[in-house]
């Protein structure tokens, strides 16, 4: 079961894995603890032979916008960081998996760098693989 209060949500259905940018009131901001949940979410996908599609998405409004600044105000306690965004990048990227994304929001600023990655991934898919079915 996924405690709904992590800063990302994780679950499978069908072979599908959908990891669910989950902080919709600072707009699924980038802080430490979202690459961390993103980061571990993504790795147990990568590792469970029963996921075939990796489908990245949010709660709220917004997909994703961009760094937390107010996370990285001095005084404000951070866990230790366990991922690289870069490092997130470069798995998705190089995913023997299918990563597609669903944008029901909007993404800013250097989000949409991960917007775009897999926008991009997904477009590159879609000429390649056969789209998957969510029966």
């Amino acid at each position: 079961m996924t405690n709904t209060d992590e800063a990302a949500l994780y679950d499978v259905m069908q072979g599908v894995a959908t990891i669910t940018l989950n902080r919709p009131e600072n707009r699924n901001a980038l802080s430490i603890e979202m690459v961390n949940c993103v980061g571990d979410h993504f790795q147990t996908a990568q590792n469970d032979d029963a996921v075939r599609v990796i489908l990245f998405t949010n709660n709220g409004n917004t997909f994703c916008a961009g760094a937390d600044l107010k996370a990285n105000q001095p005084g404000v306690p951070q866990p230790a960081a366990r991922h690289s965004f870069v490092q997130i990048l470069d798995d998705i990227i190089e995913s023997p998996k299918p990563v597609w994304v669903g944008l029901p929001g909007t993404a800013l600023e250097e989000a949409s760098v991960l917007q775009r990655c897999l926008t991009s991934l997904s477009l590159r898919m879609t000429s390649s693989w056969a789209s998957p079915r969510f029966a």
